[in-house]
């Protein structure tokens, strides 16, 4: 197992071609998955759901969306994300969006923003959720928190049905750095595309996780998120993990690699904690 850990570390350090490995690692015995659950006409517009062995009827529910640079992606490949929430009694939604090139911002902020609305009204059965996001999923995520006019335009009130968001490693103040993410991100949209600018107002809680090391998405951009929704009055937490890459960070999720830091401990407590509470969600 030393030795699994070890060369798991050195494919993490700073690509995403380790999710598979990790996936392929980690067990996903002990939870149901409802498969392929359609949310939009499009075919990727599915996704799957993770449901707890011992079903509780208000199990707390978490929409996980994955990172890719806007343009890759599957949510079968995060089956562990969905494993290791579903087995900490949550119910657990992850859903493709639609990517670069037959999509720009804001068709995947779109997109996932059409999947918490079907998941409120079927999976979610009334109870709150909780929107979490890696990498470029936690820009998404943080934009249909933050952003009210998403869910506005699926007749969700945000304040009303999400209880709060979970960001890792997330570009909150992303500003392009190749040509590339210019065609993505068209430049008269860029500044609605950055979480941070809708920082103030009243926000659900929100829990910012970063690595230290992390080369790909600067670990300064969730400590500047989190200075902008407390100048708002709004409730922040932080952790900040040394040592921890940008993909090693999702990876401390899956067994072979909690060891290196407590994410999901720190993940299922606020879930947790803040599910229980009623609505209104918003507070600033």
């Amino acid at each position: 197992m030393k030795a699994v850990v070890l060369v798991l570390l050195l494919l993490l350090s700073g690509c995403s071609d380790g999710i598979g490995l990790i996936n392929a690692i980690s067990p996903h015995k002990g939870t149901a998955v409802d498969r392929n659950v359609a949310y939009g006409g499009d075919p990727r517009q599915r996704m799957d759901i993770y449901l707890p062995a011992k079903r509780r009827r208000q199990a707390p529910v978490i929409l996980f969306v994955y990172g890719g640079s806007w343009r890759s992606g599957s949510r079968k490949d995060y089956a562990f994300v969905g494993t290791a929430l579903a087995r900490e009694g949550f119910v657990v939604a992850i859903p493709d969006y639609r990517i670069y090139p037959k999509a720009i911002f804001p068709t995947f902020i779109e997109d996932v923003a059409k999947a918490v609305a079907t998941v409120s009204s079927t999976v979610a059965k009334g109870r709150p959720i909780i929107l979490m996001g890696h990498s470029a999923g936690a820009q998404i995520a943080a934009l249909v928190t933050f952003d009210p006019h998403y869910l506005g335009a699926d007749g969700i009130d945000v304040c009303q049905k999400i209880a709060g968001f979970v960001g890792l490693a997330g570009p909150y103040d992303f500003k392009p750095p190749r040509e590339l993410y210019n065609r993505i991100f068209p430049k008269p949209l860029l500044a609605a595309s950055r979480p941070i600018n809708f920082a103030g107002g009243h926000h659900p809680p929100s829990l910012l996780i970063s690595g230290t090391f992390d080369l790909v998405v600067d670990p300064k951009e969730t400590k500047e998120l989190a200075a902008a929704l407390r100048r708002s009055g709004n409730d922040v937490r932080t952790a900040l993990y040394p040592r921890l890459g940008h993909v090693t960070l999702i990876g401390t999720l899956a067994p072979p690699l909690r060891q290196f830091a407590p994410t999901l401990m720190t993940i299922s407590a606020f879930v947790r904690q803040e599910s229980r509470k009623a609505p209104p969600y918003c507070h600033g």
